[in-house]
């Protein structure tokens, strides 16, 4: 559950080699937008699906995922992970608090990229290897959410229980997982 080692590890070898590991590696790509569609309206907290129960914050922490978000908003040149970055991310305490708050903006931010604005975000979008899809009725405080998993998570298929399983919430949780 790990990936800071990883990424940090291809900006160093890219650095030192000017070879680019990062293609193919579409989760740390898709990383900010599958946290930014799991955000619950009006909170700085994800919705809890599964075993995808992050503690009541905005990525799970094992992940580190904030540490390196960084790099991938300069990478791909993305303005929804720069959304995250700056907004989410950016004067939280995280347990890594390695590239995130200071180092990460300084270091590999891109402030070329313009931040898309929330509420110009796709509505909906679908997580297809992961088979959840988020929907919601727009990016307001009042927003009704909509939450939803039916695929496979992880190989070892420990979390079957929760296929087919949803969330909806408005304000607060009207129906649960």
């Amino acid at each position: 559950h790990e990936y800071v080692g990883t990424v940090g590890a291809f900006q160093a070898w890219m650095a030192a080699t000017g070879e680019d590991c990062f293609e193919g590696f579409g989760w740390v790509k898709g990383m900010a937008p599958y946290y930014v569609y799991h955000l619950l309206p009006n909170q700085r907290i994800t919705v809890n699906v599964g075993i995808n129960s992050w503690g009541g914050r905005h990525a799970p922490i094992e992940t580190g995922a904030e540490d390196f978000l960084s790099i991938a908003q300069a990478k791909w040149r993305c303005g929804l992970t720069g959304w995250w970055v700056r907004n989410i991310v950016c004067g939280d305490t995280a347990y890594y608090n390695i590239l995130s708050n200071d180092w990460g903006m300084v270091l590999f931010y891109d402030p070329d990229v313009p931040d898309v604005a929330r509420d110009e975000f796709p509505q909906d979008m679908l997580f297809r290897t992961r088979g959840y899809v988020c929907m919601r009725s727009d990016w307001g405080q009042d927003a009704t959410f909509v939450h939803f998993h039916s695929g496979r998570f992880e190989t070892d298929a420990r979390n079957h229980g929760d296929n087919n399983s949803f969330v909806i919430y408005r304000k607060a949780h009207l129906a649960c997982d």
